[in-house]
């Protein structure tokens, strides 16, 4: 279900013909590249290299030990949501910015709500919360098709859709 692209995205994967619904997931597993800088996941709804809609955008950017999250809707990006609001959790950012760093494995669970995605890293099966990323616009999780992974990903080794 991933495969490799020879154009601008690394690896994409289309969620089949279901839809999300209140309480499915989305888990993500991978390796980073050495030295690497950010990592970001596109949930679109279309398979294009610069899609017009991406319901939410997630991203990791190690070198500001920072979240990002938005959404683009016809091509206009709604303002980042940075998440690093508080030295607690700038504590966990932290931490969890050295286990992916020291590691180079991820693993990432998106799980969808009536109004919002909650993201979670997945420390062995233990899921532990990160951040909450809640809609704009017409833009809902119903209408996800697929799932773009950019930046310094080596590889997606395993990405797993549960339904409630």
């Amino acid at each position: 279900m991933t495969r490799p692209l020879k154009a601008a995205v690394p690896y994409m994967s289309n969620r089949g013909d279901f839809c999300f619904r209140p309480g499915d997931s989305v888990t993500l597993k991978g390796i980073l590249r050495a030295n690497a800088e950010k990592f970001s996941i596109n949930f679109t709804t279309t398979d294009c290299d610069c899609p017009e809609n991406i319901i939410y955008h997630f991203k990791l950017d190690f070198d500001e030990n920072t979240i990002i999250e938005n959404s683009k809707e016809n091509n206009q990006w709604s303002e980042d949501e940075v998440v690093n609001d508080n030295e607690s959790f700038e504590n966990d950012v932290n931490n969890l910015f050295s286990k992916f760093l020291g590691s180079g494995e991820f693993k990432l669970q998106f799980t969808f709500q009536e109004d919002k995605i909650n993201t979670f890293i997945m420390h062995e099966s233990t899921p532990s919360y990160l951040t909450s990323f809640s809609y704009n616009g017409d833009l809902t999780y119903e209408k996800i098709k697929y799932i773009q992974v950019w930046d310094d990903v080596d590889k997606i080794s395993e990405i797993l859709f549960q339904f409630n």
